[in-house]
């Protein structure tokens, strides 16, 4: 599984391609990401969207709803706006 960038606001609708705007997402997460079925909140924390209906080992991206992302030491969080 690998390491993809995410543009958090959508880079096809001349959002910038900084890097507050992006986030750094294993292969799985990505595609959550950028179906819509993962989100953040203004307060940067990660929601599932109804959409997703997770069975099995899919389940598991519930335990991730509401946790506050946490950029890495010295990198910038994505900006709220």
């Amino acid at each position: 599984m690998g390491i993809e960038a995410a543009h958090v606001r959508s880079f096809n609708f001349d959002r910038p391609d900084d890097l507050d705007n992006g986030l750094a997402l294993c292969s799985l997460h990505y595609k959550r990401f950028d179906r819509g079925v993962l989100g953040l909140s203004d307060l940067l924390q990660v929601q599932v969207f109804s959409v997703f209906r997770g069975v099995g080992p899919g389940r598991a991206v519930y335990n991730v709803h509401g946790r506050t992302l946490q950029p890495r030491l010295g990198m910038p969080a994505p900006a709220r706006r």
